[in-house]
């Protein structure tokens, strides 16, 4: 179904944000040193290997727009906001780790 002018009405339709892997609510977690809760670094790591599989998908999808073997402009235009929502997303969270550091960093022992 088109409108007037060829135009396709927007899909809006979004999937839910998906929570991040290996987290459970506080009273769940085991207790502190045993080992068990997530690898902090290996969960952040996983994080950024998202992030950087979205931005090498939005760069293919133009490319493949670009060589004619695709022509459908929503799909660039969502693959191209998918990977700039979450590239902005990390940015803004490691903003606010380096805050949090120097925050901390500024304490008096």
């Amino acid at each position: 179904m088109t409108m007037e002018g060829g135009i396709k009405p927007v899909d809006w339709r979004f999937q839910p944000i998906e929570p991040l892997a290996g987290l459970k609510p506080k009273d769940q977690q085991a207790p502190d040193g045993d080992g068990t809760g997530p690898d902090f670094t290996e969960l952040l790591k996983q994080q950024l290997d998202q992030v950087i599989d979205l931005q090498n998908e939005a760069d293919q999808v133009q490319q493949d727009f670009a060589a004619g073997r695709i022509e459908d402009i929503e799909q660039v235009v969502l693959a191209v906001q998918k990977a700039d929502l979450a590239l902005n997303f990390a940015l803004e969270l490691r903003n606010k780790v380096i805050e949090a550091y120097q925050e901390i960093s500024r304490m008096q022992i």
